[in-house]
This record gives C-alpha cells, structure tokens and sequence, in this order.
C-alpha cells in the first residue's frame, strides 16, 4: 500500500517539476524514474539481505544484471548509431566473452541446489 501512494506522489508531481521548464518530462521518464526505482530495488535486496534471505536478494541481483544486458546496453548501442557515434558497439573480445561464461557458470554454480546460503562456496 506505501508503495503504490508513493508511486501515486511521484507520477503527480512530474507535472509539477516540468511546469518550471528546467528539466522536460521525457528525461525525468527516462532517467529519474529509473534512478529511483533501482534505488528502491537496492535497498530492498539491502533489507532482505540483513533478514539473512539470500535467495531472494541473488534472484534481485540476477533480474537487475539480465534487464541491464536485455534491455539497457542494446538500447545505448542503438542510441549511439542514431547520433552518429559508433563507438560503442556489442562486439566483446576474447577477455570480456571469457568473464562473462565464467560469470554465467558460477552464478549456476550458486543456484543449482535452490539453496544458497553466506557460505555457500565453502561448504560443498
């Protein structure tokens, strides 16, 4: 219920904040509204984490890190085209492909079982 009256407060008051003409509404949709809503997912997994819940706060931390590679990084490389600059492009070399697989097996690694608990990599 906090959550939907503070959603309610913040979607009323971009009226407000763009009437003085000094920030338009498509940079507080697209860049403030995203800021505040990371940051409120940040401090839920901050939350759940010191309530010892470790698997939801890696299921928070894997939903953030697929959304930034499904949506955020293909979105800057296509704005980057439309404005001219081509340099930022989604080819990685050898080293970035080689963390990301090594990220990729240890986050499976972690989630395997269903289970995870602060020391878990010590235990199995």
């Amino acid at each position: 219920m906090l959550v939907a009256f503070c959603s309610k407060f913040i979607v009323n008051s971009i009226s407000d904040v763009t009437a003085s003409g000094t920030i338009s509404t498509t940079f507080i949709g697209l860049i403030l509204l995203l800021i505040i809503r990371n940051a409120a997912e940040h401090i839920i997994a901050v939350t759940v984490a010191y309530k010892d819940k470790i698997n939801l706060v890696i299921n928070i931390a894997i939903k953030s890190s697929i959304q930034i590679a499904l949506l955020v990084l293909p979105f800057i490389v296509i704005l980057s085209w439309t404005i001219g600059q081509d340099y930022i492009t989604l080819l990685f070399n050898t080293f970035l492909i080689a963390v990301l697989f090594i990220t990729v097996l240890l986050v499976n690694y972690l989630i395997q079982d269903s289970k995870s608990s602060k020391f878990s990599f010590l235990y199995r």
